[in-house]
């Protein structure tokens, strides 16, 4: 008689953690950790201004030095990837596009305008500085009360007002519960954007095999099978061609739980000068580029009994998604 194999049984069960060992002997690998034949590195030239027009880049002088191998700008990605599109099918919903680097407008202090692809980060860091970008600056919508102002221009073309989507909810009968209240209590209730700021800031490294027209890209990322639909969608090639690798990942919290401008452009960049392309942000470029959580503002209305009893509640709620 064949014996019988026994399941274990997880649920409720102190099951042992397998990675503790590599961690807790310094044996994990990072994306920083990765290195490639032949890879060169990245950096990116950010908008010091919240708003602008893009009247000009001058990258001839970046694109002299010697150990430079690239200078990229908006408008030469453009011809090998797609804006990343905010999209919903909810009536009503404006679209949005946020292209891997701004091209004619940047919206907040920290996107992306240009790229240096060098020998190493070091040098890259250095030819930014010999990138010379011309703004003609626009009105800041610094606040919520800002951007609903009904002088406030549209921030994103085609747009009628500054909301990506304006919604209503009514339950009952709420005018008769203010109405018959012994009472209304009225708060506003705010809550600011806040980073997760994982101990490792995102990372990137793309590989692109010319012979086989496959991407292969190292992301610390949270959700690899999404950022390779997305990938694919942006970038024109078909999901079996690319492979993305998450290797272990130095904390997240939802801020690596999407497809961003910089992987885009450094996979663009790989494709292009054929060769890996590695990209680490620093902590003040996760701090302006990196996702944040949303702004929240909360006018609310109580109605309530002489006993306590809430019988009625009317909210007016604004959620800042930036730029």
């Amino acid at each position: 008689m064949p014996e019988q194999i026994v399941q274990p049984k997880l649920l409720g069960a102190r099951v042992k953690r397998r990675e503790d060992p590599r961690f807790l002997t310094g044996q994990g690998s990072y994306v920083d950790d990765i290195v490639r034949p032949a890879m060169l590195h990245a950096a990116f030239l950010r908008s010091p201004i919240a708003h602008a027009k893009i009247t000009s880049i001058d990258a001839e002088a970046a694109r002299a030095l010697e150990g430079v191998h690239a200078v990229l700008t908006g408008e030469d990605l453009a011809e090998h990837c797609r804006p990343i599109v905010a999209d919903s099918l909810f009536e009503g919903w404006q679209t949005s596009e946020w292209p891997p680097l701004a091209r004619d407008r940047v919206r907040f202090v920290g996107e992306a305008v240009a790229m240096i692809v060098a020998d190493d980060r070091y040098l890259a860091e250095d030819a930014l500085e010999f990138v010379a970008v011309e703004y003609e600056p626009l009105a800041v919508l610094a606040s919520i009360d800002d951007a609903l102002a009904t002088n406030a221009a549209p921030l994103h073309e085609g747009w009628t007002h500054n909301s990506y989507l304006q919604r209503g909810f009514k339950l009952g009968d709420p005018d008769r519960a203010f109405a018959e209240a012994d009472g209304v209590i009225e708060v506003e209730l705010r809550s600011s954007r806040s980073s997760g700021m994982p101990l490792e800031c995102r990372g990137v490294i793309a590989e692109f095999d010319r012979g086989q027209e496959q991407l292969t890209l190292w992301s610390s990322c949270q959700v690899p099978h999404l950022l390779r639909t997305g990938l694919a969608d942006h970038l024109d090639l078909p999901e079996h061609r690319i492979r993305v690798i998450a290797p272990d990942v130095g904390g997240g919290f939802g801020i690596k739980a999407m497809l961003y401008p910089e992987e885009l452009a450094v996979a663009t960049a790989a494709r292009v000068i054929g060769r890996p392309v590695k990209w680490i942000e620093d902590r003040q470029e996760h701090l302006l580029a990196a996702m944040h959580a949303r702004e929240h503002r909360h006018r609310v209305a109580v109605a309530y009994t002489a006993e306590g009893r809430v019988t009625g509640l009317r909210a007016t709620i604004h959620v800042d998604c930036g730029a």
